[in-house]
């Protein structure tokens, strides 16, 4: 009957964590604005010169071809090899979102509860991995709000139409879930029917989730030591993962590309670099707080003279004995790769995943899942980082070990009389913890509404002090954001031409530049300079090169509008981070969009700037009579 009681207790207060978090995203998340890249999928407006994607058409629930355009239109959801790769499940929940939820003025309460659900559900299903590394509920817990509050994850939310970011996460948690009742035989057949289900569906919202697959696998190697079904199902869909588009060729659409996921789409181009990313290693650090990191740190020393583990013995296979090496040597040996990356000036470079391989190991001396868990979610984001909001994969496992280790810091020091008030300090250390990653809600929620305004002020001015159809180029992706808010009052081109929405209308370069203004015929043409303190490594590309870089005849028209977001921090390790390094809080696509940077004059305060400098272009027809390419646009070197 107390067995009874507890379960009943236990699924009383799981069941308010989901509402709780399914309620408080969807309240938290509703706004007046769509971010990127969810605005193209809600504006759309009637510009020929633009692409039209394949669920415009759900806008117009009175075309009869909506639907049917899903599957046979062109770069339909089942067709398209766009984008990451080939993501059909994706697409369709886009086709969905647009098609039942549209509404051109925000994103409507029952689409944000839908996706809120998806995050109550991670909420649960994480808390229960979790529950099975750690000794206490609240240990899990806090392993739920270090992913729950984790920049990727915050940031990566405020997208709920082109893709829900936290679908991979949570796939990855109801795999496991599903893995473990089956073994378990906790309702065996309905477990093992859903994880096959997700093998064969998952890597169809994104092709990362096919390393699922591989965990499996090691989990039942682990369990029984000699293949099994269940070992020959996720191989399976480890192979579907790799060739996602070969069970659509062969059933139904020949016509479809049969290739491997690593050279379809994007990825194919981020791969295709013959290039390590090695300084994302630390963009990955501040994710999380850098005390956590402290605390890991002290419980990896302790871990490293602690003799208690487990000594072989005779009984022990060939696989228990190479297992037990690696968790008895994955701490020293990182320590001597850590020794060696710092004292070697030529691998300095490296140190940031010198440090982040110190989780793995750390996680690998206690067990070799979590440990394994790590380094596959962490190291292939090496080769396609971009943004920080691709290590959300990465976070669970994170949070895991660390948290882990955080516990079993805390139990080394119960019963030690002598060591109480170190007791009492990390009690102090881990509410800080635990503070300064929920401050990132509060932080993104600043930054989104801040940069927003912004884009409307900016949207505004333009439709009440220049002509109707002007052409303005831009040097941030979000100068499309504030061509949509002015009611399509203004023509927006970039000199920038990665990641934008549309290449044809980059002006990268000065001869580029030259045949714009050449088109634009009686229309002014005006620069659109948002400007912050660049990072040296961003400042060339990122600039206003038709402003910062280049003299060309210019009206200055001023200042039109200043974004400065402001929120909190509260772990003083953070003053430790270089600016850019530091998470950013806003639509992920709008990563070097603004600048971020401590607060000036404000302790313990960070912030979010950009600031709209407009400039009208001037001598254009004498310009066009020269017709040279570069000076004939008027350009000089500075």
């Amino acid at each position: 009957m107390l067995q009874t009681c507890s379960r009943t207790r236990r699924g009383l207060w799981l069941l308010a964590l989901f509402l709780t978090t399914a309620v408080g995203f969807a309240t938290y998340r509703h706004s007046a604005f769509a971010v990127w890249n969810d605005s193209p999928c809600v504006f759309h407006p009637p510009d020929a010169d633009e692409p039209n994607p394949h669920w415009a058409a759900a806008h117009d629930l009175s075309q009869p071809s909506a639907l049917s355009d899903l599957w046979t239109g062109g770069g339909g959801a089942f067709q398209s090899v766009q984008g990451g790769g080939y993501r059909p499940l994706s697409e369709l929940w886009t086709f969905v979102a647009a098609y039942f939820f549209y509404d051109p003025r925000c994103l409507p309460y029952p689409l944000l509860l839908v996706v809120g659900a998806l995050h109550g559900a991670l909420a649960v299903s994480l808390f229960a991995v979790a529950r099975r590394f750690v000794r206490r509920d609240l240990t899990a817990l806090g392993v739920v709000l270090l992913v729950l509050a984790s920049p990727p994850l915050v940031a990566s939310s405020w997208v709920c139409v082109a893709g829900v970011q936290v679908l991979v996460p949570l796939l990855f948690c109801i795999s496991l879930l599903c893995y473990w009742n089956v073994v378990e035989n906790r309702f065996r057949i309905p477990f093992g029917i859903v994880l096959v289900l997700l093998l064969f569906l998952g890597p169809w919202v994104r092709e990362f989730f096919g390393l699922n697959a591989l965990l499996l696998i090691l989990l039942e190697w682990r369990r029984v030591r000699r293949p099994t079904w269940l070992m020959g199902v996720a191989a399976l869909g480890f192979l579907h993962a790799l060739f996602p588009t070969a069970l659509v060729h062969w059933l139904c659409l020949p016509g479809l590309p049969l290739q491997p996921v690593y050279r379809l789409g994007t990825l194919a181009g981020a791969l295709g670099k013959d290039e390590i990313r090695w300084e994302a290693a630390w963009h990955f650090l501040p994710l999380l707080p850098p005390l956590l990191w402290v605390c890991g740190g002290a419980e990896a020393v302790a871990r490293f003279f602690d003799r208690s583990q487990a000594s072989l013995n005779q009984k022990d296979t060939w696989s228990d004995r190479i297992e037990r090496g690696i968790q008895r040597a994955a701490l020293p040996c990182w320590l001597v790769l850590l020794f060696v990356v710092v004292v070697a000036p030529q691998l300095r470079g490296y140190t940031g995943v010198a440090l982040c391989l110190g989780l793995a190991a750390l996680g690998l001396r206690r067990d070799l899942f979590l440990g394994c868990w790590f380094l596959l979610t962490f190291v292939p984001i090496l080769r396609v980082f971009t943004e920080h909001v691709h290590f959300l994969y990465a976070m669970p496992p994170a949070a895991l070990i660390l948290a882990q280790a955080a516990e079993s810091l805390w139990l080394r020091l119960e019963g030690r009389p002598g060591l109480v008030r170190v007791r009492y300090a990390l009690a102090g250390v881990l509410a800080v913890v635990g503070t300064d990653q929920a401050l990132n809600v509060y932080g993104s929620y600043c930054v989104n509404h801040a940069a927003y305004e912004g884009i409307d002020t900016t949207a505004d001015w333009f439709r009440g002090h220049v002509p109707e159809g002007s052409v303005v180029v831009s040097n941030v992706i979000h100068g499309e954001e504030i061509k949509w808010r002015s009611g399509n009052h203004v023509r927006n081109y970039w000199t920038i031409g990665a990641g934008i929405n549309d290449p044809r209308r980059a002006v990268e370069q000065p001869a580029e530049l030259e045949a714009l203004l050449a088109r634009a015929g009686p229309h002014p043409v005006y620069f659109l300079d948002v400007d912050f303190d660049n990072p040296p490594c961003k400042a060339q590309y990122h600039r206003h090169k038709y402003v910062h870089q280049l003299d060309i005849a210019r009206h200055d028209l001023g200042i039109v509008h200043m974004t400065a977001a402001r929120y909190l921090f509260v772990d003083p390790l953070r003053y430790l981070v270089p600016r850019e390094f530091q998470p950013f809080l806003g639509a992920p696509d709008l990563v070097n969009d603004f600048g971020r940077r401590l607060s000036p004059g404000r302790p313990f305060v960070q912030e979010v700037v950009a600031q709209y400098h407009v400039y009208e272009v001037l001598d254009r027809k004498r310009e066009d009579a020269e017709g040279s390419a570069v000076a004939g646009a008027g350009l000089k070197a500075p």
